[in-house]
């Protein structure tokens, strides 16, 4: 009966969404999160009525509709392209920069796909592929240390003419010993970053709408802030510090610590290595963070309106249904903080 309620109560938020593996792996941990959250909610209101349950478990996740549209959108950013520019035609670069002498890369990307990924030499590469009309060609400026390169913005008018949909491409690889900072700033198109072994990069992502996924990589510092869209990570060791203000963030493998927050969207974090300590934030979704089960850690996980779970023994100095602190043991040396002002926080 309760499972017949649960999946009433989420066929209008799932409805008329490709049901990618991702979106099937999402439903199902949230129909196992709401049936966990309507038991506890009947458990201490013995008055309360399945149906009734579920709706009040569902209301505090939030508005789950704007997630799982997005999570389904993303579907389409693997794989990342592979570039074939063409030489001597223009808006198709393919060159080499020294490393030597650079503190700092910038890519201006306005309205372009960006591809990162290891270089095999010790110097940048640089390929860039264009469809389309633009206004003028991509720029290359060296100057003090730094190296930036500007994508142009498509022509307007482009939008409309058949067959002449603008789109362009960049993909640059990063020599393996550059300690300096990488710097991409879009304001609409896709970012993969894949096999990207570099200890001492600080990597500096800006982007106001589409979605970033980065894989098998090694950086110093990720900082990454997004306007709109999803942000994917898969093996990744770094200290975080990542910002989706609309969309969601899934990190997997993960290796290290530092911060991740969002106004509006789900935080789902899975690590292989705690190297530090940890705070996940948002406004309105769901945190759900996995911690290795070797590892010893403080905890303090919070919600102003939800439910908090921590799925893990130890020694409770707070334990509600909204607030639990704490500590796995006496050997705890970091500190794993998670808060959401609307939805819930599971900690396993």
């Amino acid at each position: 009966m309760m499972n017949e309620i649960i999946e009433q109560a989420l066929a209008p938020v799932f409805a008329g969404v490709k049901r990618t593996d991702e979106v099937n792996d999402f439903y199902d941990e949230v129909r196992a999160d709401l049936a966990e959250a309507a038991q506890d909610k009947m458990a201490t209101n013995a008055m309360l009525s399945q149906e009734a349950a579920v709706k009040a478990a569902l209301t505090e996740m939030g508005d789950l509709h704007e997630a799982v549209k997005m999570m389904a959108d993303d579907e389409t950013l693997t794989p990342a392209p592979q570039i074939e520019p063409i030489t001597g035609k223009p808006g198709n670069v393919e060159l080499t920069v020294e490393a030597a002498g650079l503190r700092k890369v910038k890519i201006d990307g306005h309205y372009t796909d960006v591809r990162l990924t290891m270089s095999e030499t010790a110097e940048f590469t640089v390929k860039t592929m264009q469809r389309g009309y633009f206004n003028g060609e991509v720029a290359f400026k060296t100057t003090d240390g730094q190296l930036k390169i500007t994508m142009p913005e498509p022509k307007k008018w482009s939008f409309v003419v058949p067959f002449a949909h603008p789109h362009q491409t960049i993909e640059l690889g990063v020599p393996a010993e550059f300690a300096g900072e990488l710097m991409v700033e879009t304001k609409a198109g896709n970012v993969w970053i894949e096999n990207l072994v570099t200890p001492a990069l600080t990597l500096v992502l800006e982007a106001k709408t589409g979605n970033v996924r980065i894989a098998d990589a090694e950086m110093h510092l990720t900082r990454v802030k997004m306007k709109a869209g999803n942000l994917h990570m898969d093996n990744v060791t770094t200290e975080f510090e990542t910002d989706v203000k609309s969309g969601n963030t899934k990190v997997v493998d993960a290796k290290g610590f530092g911060q991740l927050a969002g106004q509006s969207g789900n935080l789902t974090v899975d690590w292989d290595e705690l190297q530090g300590d940890v705070h996940l934030r948002l406004r309105s979704g769901n945190i759900k963070n996995v911690l290795p089960q070797t590892a010893s850690f403080k905890f303090d996980a919070q919600s102003e309106s939800g439910v908090v779970k921590v799925k893990r023994d130890g020694e409770f100095d707070v334990k509600t249904m909204s607030y639990v602190k704490g500590e796995t043991d006496d050997r705890a040396e970091y500190l794993v903080k998670a808060q959401v002002k609307s939805g819930n926080v599971k900690m396993m």
